[in-house]
């Protein structure tokens, strides 16, 4: 069976099912004003081994990046169909400035995973053993050189990630919060910011996991930015917005 994930909108499929996503109405819209993706963007086919995706928008294709490794394929127009070795995966189709994604989790498609072994906790590089940070690290640090608190919880966010052994787990907004010893509003806030510095077009439980998924499979986030998460230590590491 496989599972697409919109928002609070899940669709399930049994192998030989088919559902397209896109600006069209229906369970897996994802972006009903933006002219810049088709009517129907793609298509998502349960198979016997797991499940496939076409492409078939006019204008762009789309990214599927791996939960499980740092592992992405780019599918591109009307490119398709294409088996997907991914149990567990975002779908994200990418238009100047945003970011809309679809979750999809699919049983009996883990070869990729079970193949090469969860490495999300370890993004290497051949010169000290973690990928740099890929953006300006202005937008990382204040004036002051303290760590900003958006890059903080992204941080936070991952951390399960980052930990020895490596979990799965995504920790919910309330655990975050705690975490960093704010509040709901605030960390709202930094959320808010986190999106937008992803190109994200909106915020929902998607998006949070594929903002952990980009910044640990493409090393903007690594095991050393878990400093920033030392309490006490909301001192050392407040910074500005």
């Amino acid at each position: 069976m496989v599972t697409i994930l919109n928002g609070e909108n899940s669709v399930s499929l049994q192998p030989g099912q088919r559902i397209d996503f896109g600006r069209a109405p229906g369970p897996l819209q994802i972006a009903p004003d933006e002219d810049r993706i088709s009517r129907i963007h793609g298509t998502i086919h349960a198979t016997p081994n797991g499940w496939s995706v076409r492409s078939l928008g006019t204008f762009s294709g789309f990214v599927i990046f791996d939960c499980e490794t740092p592992s992405k394929l780019h599918v591109p127009v009307k490119a398709g169909p294409i088996d997907m070795p991914f149990a567990w995966a975002i779908i994200a189709v990418e238009v100047v400035g945003d970011r809309y994604c679809l979750e999809v989790r699919g049983d009996g498609a883990a070869g990729w995973e079970s193949s090469w072994g969860s490495v999300l906790h370890k993004p290497k590089s051949a010169s000290n053993g973690y990928t740099q940070p890929l953006w300006d690290s202005r937008n990382i640090t204040g004036p002051d050189g303290k760590v900003r608190r958006w890059f903080q919880t992204l941080v936070a966010m991952c951390e399960p990630r980052l930990r020895m052994p490596p979990v799965e787990k995504i920790p919910t907004d309330f655990e975050i919060a705690k975490r960093l010893n704010i509040s709901p509003k605030t960390l709202e806030k930094h959320r808010d910011r986190i999106r937008r510095e992803l190109g994200f077009a909106k915020y929902d439980e998607q998006t949070r996991l594929a903002a952990v998924v980009l910044a640990l499979g493409q090393g903007l986030v690594t095991p050393a930015d878990l400093i920033y998460l030392q309490l006490p230590g909301e001192d050392e590491v407040e910074g500005p917005l």
